[in-house]
């Protein structure tokens, strides 16, 4: 897990759970943050991120390959080594 909350210009903030580089972008997967209340919403999120010189913005994936970077994330999930429930 990464230990990261990034915010943006609009001041959302994410948590960031997980992260990839492929082909010299990045993909996250985080969870939005409620600073007011000092938690984690259900808001997950998946997409594209750009960092311009520490300024994040968040990228929509298209529909096919928000499916190939989810698969990748869902497999990540999978080979972790977390408690057994």
């Amino acid at each position: 897990m990464i230990d990261k909350i990034i915010k943006l210009q609009g001041g959302k903030e994410y948590y960031i759970l997980d992260a990839f580089r492929k082909e010299g972008r990045i993909f996250i997967f985080g969870l939005e943050a409620n600073n007011e209340k000092e938690i984690l919403t259900n808001v997950a999120v998946v997409c594209e991120i750009q960092n311009n010189n520490g300024t994040f913005k968040l990228v929509d994936l298209e529909p096919e390959e928000l499916k190939e970077v989810n698969k990748v994330f869902i497999q990540r999930i999978k080979d972790s080594k977390g408690i057994e429930l």
